[in-house]
């Protein structure tokens, strides 16, 4: 209850920084315009105190600012270098082409120095944007000012012409300063208990805790392991909100189809390669080219990748009764659950594909069993788990991974009369998925539940099927070479898409 006012605090600050760029058009415009603001409050503030307090506009109003305590904001410390920052701020800053370039690294000097209550005015702003903000209290203050420099010395403007910092690298130091993406940030408690973990054991804590399915922990080990290689094993207590978002933006802009065996061939850390794919996008985007726009990683990948930690410290929080969720409800750039709103929704087949799919060499007669062969016309069909799984899925709608994992002991036959009385005849097949299984699992506890096979499937062969697989002295309905149940559900996920892309249609 003691942080929750904090945690509080920092969600409505990162709600009045998203408010905000909507209000100016961009996040960028709203950054660099919060970091004239803190600009403005810290030069000000080395000027004689006869000549503070007066009237300035930010955002269409007017603020006076009060005269107050006449004694410069602690940052640089001695005229002649204030006077070489005005003039680099002059020739740098307010162009619309660079603004905040030199601004963050003051910004990120401040957060380094801890240098809040004289920057009050600047952070204060905020509750302008968002009135339920309140920071009365030192402790929620401190926090939200903190959080506040680390958004703004920590931001990635997208706007700026490509390598725009390296261009001006050599004119944007500040005495004491540091380059914004490294800032030292002080330790946000001291941690005890379960807090006191690394990352990488809360990760171990969250698989004991909540046994997840094996797809989920290679989801969240992924998730984990860019985290550290982005900002390190972090003490759990240590973890801002700040670092969740600076996590977000980094894994956005992760280049395409990269891992880690190709990121160790060129050469290149993680940050080196985010960093030098935003300045292949950006000189995209600056060229004004009309073909298509290089790739970005899906924003439902980024929801699982902060949704990890959001789980691992959901669990901490349980376990040890104190704490704060801070990657709980962080906002996905271009994720939604509408698909109105998605940039690549994933629609259903049509019923044109749906007859095309079901007419096609798979069904009718291929050519053989090589991938490439499989879409050409010629005179064999093959009932694996290719031709079974699309029958599965127009027939009974089972998940992809309850497909994958059937074993041969979860099929059974019933006969009807000795089961439901003299008024049915037959035999009915099903399947009993329960989840129990070596290497299975559903996605939840209330998954369990029995699929009637469709007599038309009968027809086709199934039970013939499941008979010679029997015979053969298999275990599982289908043979996969995966070495768990989140490889198995790839590969056969993999050969549905390319089936799909080469026989109905590649989208």
């Amino acid at each position: 209850m003691a942080h929750k006012p904090v945690a509080d605090a920092l969600a409505l600050l990162d709600r009045g920084f998203e408010r905000l760029a909507i209000i100016r058009g961009s996040m960028d415009k709203a950054i660099a315009e919060q970091l004239a603001l803190l600009a403005s409050t810290v030069i000000d503030s080395w000027l004689p105190a006869d000549q503070l307090g007066q009237p300035q506009s930010w955002g269409g109003m007017t603020v006076w600012e009060a005269a107050g305590d006449p004694e410069p904001v602690p940052s640089i410390d001695t005229e002649p270098e204030r006077e070489i920052f005005r003039v680099r701020a002059a020739l740098l800053e307010g162009t619309g082409k660079t603004d905040g370039i030199l601004y963050r690294r003051l910004a990120a000097l401040l957060l380094k120095r801890r240098v809040f209550h004289p920057i009050r005015f600047a952070v204060s702003y905020m509750t302008l944007i968002e009135p339920k903000l309140k920071l009365d209290r030192d402790d929620v203050y401190e926090a939200v000012a903190s959080a506040y420099l680390d958004r703004l010395a920590g931001h990635h403007f997208t706007s700026w012409p490509a390598r725009a910092e390296a261009a001006v690298k050599a004119i944007l130091s500040i005495p004491g300063a540091t380059t914004p993406a490294h800032v030292a940030r002080p330790p946000q408690t001291v941690a005890t208990g379960l807090w006191a973990m690394p990352l990488s054991k809360g990760l171990e804590a969250w698989i004991k805790a909540r046994t997840p399915s094996a797809s989920a922990v290679t989801e969240a080990t992924r998730s984990v392991s860019r985290f550290i290689t982005l900002l390190g094993d972090m003490t759990l207590a240590d973890i801002t909100r700040p670092h969740v978002t600076e996590f977000r933006d980094l894994i956005a802009d992760v280049p395409p189809r990269s891992t880690p065996t190709k990121l160790a061939a060129s050469g290149l850390t993680l940050r080196a390669a985010i960093e030098a794919y935003r300045d292949v996008r950006q000189a995209w985007k600056d060229s004004g080219r009309k073909d298509a726009e290089p790739e970005q990683l899906a924003p439902g990948t980024v929801k699982k990748d902060v949704g990890a930690l959001s789980q691992i410290l959901s669990v901490i929080v349980e376990e040890s009764g104190t704490g704060v969720n801070v990657a709980e409800g962080i906002l996905i750039h271009g994720y939604s659950k509408k698909k109105s709103r998605q940039k690549k929704p994933r629609l259903s087949l049509t019923p044109a594909m749906m007859q095309k799919l079901f007419d096609s060499p798979l069904f009718t007669g291929c050519a053989g069993r090589t991938p490439a062969k499989r879409h050409r016309a010629g005179r064999y069909i093959f009932q694996d788990e290719l031709y079974w799984a699309f029958l599965f899925g127009v027939m009974s709608g089972p998940r992809l991974r309850e497909i994958g994992q059937i074993a041969l002991s979860d099929v059974h036959s019933s006969d009807m009369r000795r089961t439901y009385g003299d008024e049915y005849e037959g035999h009915c097949t099903f399947v009993h998925i329960t989840g129990t299984g070596a290497g299975q699992s559903t996605k939840t506890e209330t998954s369990e539940r029995f699929v009637v096979i469709h007599d038309r499937l009968i027809e086709l062969g199934f039970d013939d099927y499941v008979a010679r697989c029997r015979a053969a002295g298999k275990t599982t309905l289908f043979d996969f070479n995966g070495r768990s149940a989140a490889s198995f559900v790839k590969t056969l996920s993999n050969r549905l898409k390319r089936y799909i892309d080469e026989a109905v249609q590649d989208d």
